[in-house]
Formats: structure tokens, C-alpha cells, sequence
């Protein structure tokens, strides 16, 4: 599987998207709809101090009555910033947001950083008329699949030959884990599959976040 920097490496645009903490949050919102992401790097100098994303703009300005004219990145940015590394794999950095409950993860080679895009990438649909990313598979065209049919089509996980299953839904912020092992007690017990159990629990899920939730 590559790493972040290889992939970055064959990207148009290397150049690290970021905004200094003085500047006021409305001037964040212009950059984040030009460029179609949701974070920013905070950058004060050579040196990260935060980052600023959709989320951090919802419960800190628009909850708070604040105006994103006035208020500063800085009074309103994530301080303590969890970041992968070049030399990571996709699946180390997926595990290291999932088990921090984060949507953002800055991806760093000393003092080089690399936005979302490198999720993207590595999570779209590689070809055309093959739906699966790069080493992660993704919802069919129509929904459904490997995944239930409410995941969204953001959504992107791998299915392993014991049958366990590691699904992400960014859109719906769900990540659904099923562990099994399903060649107990031989290679050749396909219950699992064929009886959809994976996808049938997942389901549950997703009605239970929908209900209580209201996505």
C-alpha cells in the first residue's frame, strides 16, 4: 500500500492550504469553499499551532452567536492536533482518526504538511467503472454491496478473509467494525456471507444513528 508522500508526490498541487491565527474566520470560510475541504492547517510562521475545520466553525461562531467577521482563527481553532506521518500508511492514519474520533488527521514529513486531498485520493474510485479506491473498496453505484445501503457514497472500508469488516462513513460520521472469524471450523463456511449478516447488523446501525440523530 503506499504511503502519504508517494501519493502526494504525484499530486498537481503540493503547497500546504493554511491560514495564520490572527486572520478572521470568515477569511477561513472564503479558502475552505475555494478549494472544496473541510480544514485548514493553522500556521504561525514555519510552526503548526492548530486547525480549523467546518466543525470547529459550527460549535465555536455560529452555536456561540459569534461573528466569523470579527472572531479570530485562533479564539476559535482546535489547539491539540493529533498528525500522521509521511511514511504512514492510509490504514495506520484511518485507524489513529478512528480510535481519536476525529474527521481531520494533518499529515507531516518534518515540517511538511499535506492536506485532506491525500483521504481523497486514496479513497475515490480509482477507474472508471471499478468502484474501489486505493486498497479500500467503496459502496456500488446504486448502494449497497459490501456495505449496507445507507452508507454514503463517501463511504469506504475493507472486507478481510476471515470476515471481518472495517467500514468509514465520513458523510454520516459512522464507523461500523465487525470482527469474526469465519473460517472456524473450515475455509469453506460461507454463512457469513451468505446469509448478509455484516451488512444486516450495519443496517441496524445506521437506523439507530438516523433515529437518534436525525441524518
Amino acid at each position: 500500500m503506499k504511503t502519504a508522500a508517494q501519493l502526494i508526490e504525484n499530486k498537481k498541487h503540493k503547497e500546504v492550504i493554511s491560514i495564520a491565527p490572527h486572520r478572521p474566520v470568515i477569511d477561513a470560510l472564503i479558502i475552505l469553499a475555494e478549494y472544496k475541504i473541510g480544514a485548514l492547517v493553522v500556521m504561525e510562521k514555519d510552526k503548526m499551532v492548530g486547525i480549523f475545520s467546518e466543525r470547529d466553525y459550527a460549535r465555536e461562531v455560529v452555536l456561540k452567536g459569534k461573528s466569523s467577521k470579527v472572531t479570530t482563527i485562533e479564539e476559535v481553532m482546535t489547539k491539540n492536533v493529533l498528525v500522521g506521518h509521511a511514511k504512514d500508511t492510509f490504514e495506520k492514519a484511518m485507524t489513529l482518526m478512528t480510535e481519536n474520533h476525529i474527521r481531520h488527521l494533518p499529515i507531516m514529513d518534518g515540517h511538511q504538511f499535506f492536506d485532506e486531498a491525500v483521504v481523497n485520493e486514496f479513497t475515490k474510485a480509482q477507474f472508471s467503472g471499478n468502484k474501489r479506491g486505493v486498497g479500500f473498496d467503496r459502496p456500488s453505484a446504486n448502494g449497497g454491496g459490501t456495505c449496507d445501503e445507507l452508507a454514503s457514497q463517501q463511504s469506504f472500508g475493507h472486507s478481510g478473509f476471515t470476515g471481518t469488516l472495517a467500514w468509514a462513513d465520513p458523510q454520516n460520521e459512522v464507523v461500523f467494525v465487525f470482527l469474526s472469524n469465519r473460517v472456524h471450523p473450515s475455509q469453506d463456511n460461507w454463512k457469513l456471507r451468505d446469509m448478509g449478516i455484516r451488512t444486516s447488523i450495519q443496517h441496524v446501525v445506521y437506523q439507530i444513528v438516523n433515529a437518534r440523530f436525525g441524518k
